[in-house]
């Protein structure tokens, strides 16, 4: 499909709002070029829902219009032909956004409302783009048979859906142009007050590895560690952990920020973490995975140290330091911390370049089945 100025309904599992997800990186890059209404589920039904008729309509600053939409009654609480009943009605309104022609629905997670009638017309295109597993909710086998093409972000969804469906393609995850655009970035509130400091961005939840964390900082007390995410609700014991970590006079929660900002916290430190449980090397996934943070952290030239595979072979050891156990990963910090680990610009630059959202889109956009195919 050629890369003209379409309309494009990207369809979330997460709204729109300070912490991005590679859905909100793909809908800022496409509204470069494109209009971009950016859909997410609608968040609690209340009573005035009943009459809730109309889309609403915001404008972000990087040219892309949220879409709020309401349910006019809780699909939770209302039998399956109903809950059809109300997709319909709510696809009816999404429709009224598209052109006559050629538009583009591009989904992030498996959503009945893409497959709609009123969305299906015969001149749009549906894109099923797997970034998670989703392989327990009941709309991925309908959304991966439908889709004119699946985007696949790893190996293993590929192989995966395409036993469901001919036309997938494999794109890793991707990075923000204008994140590597900055000769020299202003860190000093952050710098000042934490350096020398490693970063871990993303949701601070029951996925990460508490212990490891704590024995990390409480082994390099001169060191500090800087979270910065969304704080989910956990089970107790791991509460008590996530309170432990917290309170270490080294470890500091900034809370959710905007890509800009943690881009430039991710500046001012001296290597980015990823802390789940461990996993032994290998060289192609045996299961889901999916994580931003390498590419995150390596797009500001910081070394990245993780317990997890990032399958970025190119990148192993000038750039990716994936460690075995909790005395290689606090020695990996150690060094970070004294010079001894760093990132060979020159590889990870070349990688980069051909992951950037704009190089992706073009790929995918490219790789649509036309019309009848």
């Amino acid at each position: 499909m050629q890369t003209k100025r379409r309309t494009i309904l990207v369809f979330s599992f997460e709204p729109w709002g300070a912490m991005w997800y590679s859905k909100h990186h793909y809908a800022a890059e496409l509204a470069k070029g494109h209009t971009v209404y950016f859909v997410s589920p609608p968040d609690k039904w209340r009573l005035r829902d009943l009459l809730s008729f109309k889309l609403e309509l915001k404008p972000t600053p990087e040219g892309v219009i949220v879409v709020d939409y309401r349910n006019h009654l809780p699909l939770r609480m209302i039998p399956s032909f109903m809950a059809r009943w109300m997709h319909y009605r709510t696809a009816r309104k999404l429709s009224r956004l598209l052109e006559p022609d050629g538009n583009i629905l591009w989904s992030f997670h498996p959503t009945p409302l893409v497959l709609q009638r009123p969305l299906r017309t015969q001149g749009n295109r549906f894109i099923y783009h797997v970034v998670d597993p989703y392989q327990s909710f009941a709309m991925d086998l309908p959304c991966a048979m439908a889709a004119d093409l699946i985007v696949a972000v790893n190996p293993w969804f590929q192989d995966k859906y395409r036993k469901l469906n001919p036309n997938v393609l494999l794109i890793p995850h991707g990075v923000r142009s204008n994140d590597r655009e900055q000769p020299q970035r202003f860190t000093g509130n952050y710098y000042e007050r934490w350096s020398p400091y490693v970063v871990l961005a993303g949701g601070i939840n029951m996925r990460l590895d508490y212990g490891l964390l704590i024995e990390t900082m409480q082994r390099l007390p001169e060191l500090n560690l800087v979270m910065a995410g969304v704080m989910s609700p956990m089970v107790p014991d791991l509460e008590k952990l996530r309170i432990q970590l917290l309170t270490l006079p080294n470890v500091a929660h900034v809370g959710v920020l905007p890509p800009d900002k943690l881009s430039i916290l991710i500046d001012g430190s001296i290597a980015g973490l990823v802390a789940y449980p461990f996993e032994p090397k290998q060289e192609k996934p045996s299961q889901p995975y999916g994580s931003l943070k390498p590419l995150t952290y390596l797009t500001h030239s910081k070394p990245v140290i993780t317990t997890i595979n990032c399958y970025i072979p190119e990148l192993t050891g000038k750039g990716v330091y994936k460690v075995e156990n909790r005395d290689e990963f606090i020695t990996a910090v150690q060094q970070a911390a004294e010079g001894g680990i760093g990132v060979d610009k020159s590889t990870t630059e070349r990688y980069l370049d051909e992951v950037s959202y704009g190089k992706l889109i073009v790929k995918i956009l490219q790789a649509i089945p036309p019309i009848g195919v």
